[in-house]
């Protein structure tokens, strides 16, 4: 676990964890792990929280590093929609800045999130909503190592996710259109 006295050194901690990022793309990354840390610290803990301690400064724990470099990989996958010709960059940015913080905020919360289940909220995220063949065939084309297969079984998952607090939820649901989206948490 390290421990940092500001939120500028924990977000530099952080996007260290993302070699080789364009440097758009790790800002974008950066700055949704930023607001996806400060609104889960922020957030009023509910009666059922118990007894919810807050450890002082920005810590980045050990458990968090697999999941800042999921973010990374799955962001610099999304990333190659910024060539010409794709979609406008702007957009693109805004979209990987909602994804990092949508996971962030997730697995602050207690979300056991593994590098598919990422990838696939990237995928909503980044690429818009989709029915499922397109999204198994986005996730084939786009992220390495993630099959169709894989990306319905981390489809699956994410619609019933518990919390650590309890709760439970969809960080992904299906439209009365069928396609799939992702949703915040």
């Amino acid at each position: 676990m390290q421990t940092f006295a500001s939120k500028t050194e924990f977000l530099d901690a952080v996007s260290g964890q993302w070699v080789g990022l364009p440097s758009e793309l790790s800002a974008a990354l950066e700055a949704g792990v930023g607001e996806g840390e400060t609104a889960v610290r922020e957030a009023r803990p509910g009666a059922e929280a118990g007894l919810e301690l807050r450890l002082k400064g920005w810590v980045l724990r050990t458990e968090d590093i697999p999941v800042v470099e999921a973010i990374g990989i799955v962001g610099t996958a999304l990333g190659a929609v910024l060539v010409p010709g794709g979609i406008a960059a702007a957009a693109v940015i805004t979209a990987v800045s909602g994804f990092a913080a949508l996971c962030w905020k997730a697995w602050r919360k207690g979300a056991p999130l593994s590098k598919d289940e990422i990838a696939v909220l990237g995928l909503l995220q980044v690429l818009g909503p989709m029915e499922l063949g397109e999204l198994q065939e986005k996730a084939v084309e786009r992220i390495v190592g993630l099959s169709a297969d894989g990306a319905v079984r981390a489809l699956q998952s994410l619609t019933d996710v518990m919390l650590r607090d309890g709760q439970v939820v969809e960080l992904v649901r299906q439209d009365a259109s069928g396609r799939w989206r992702a949703t915040s948490v």
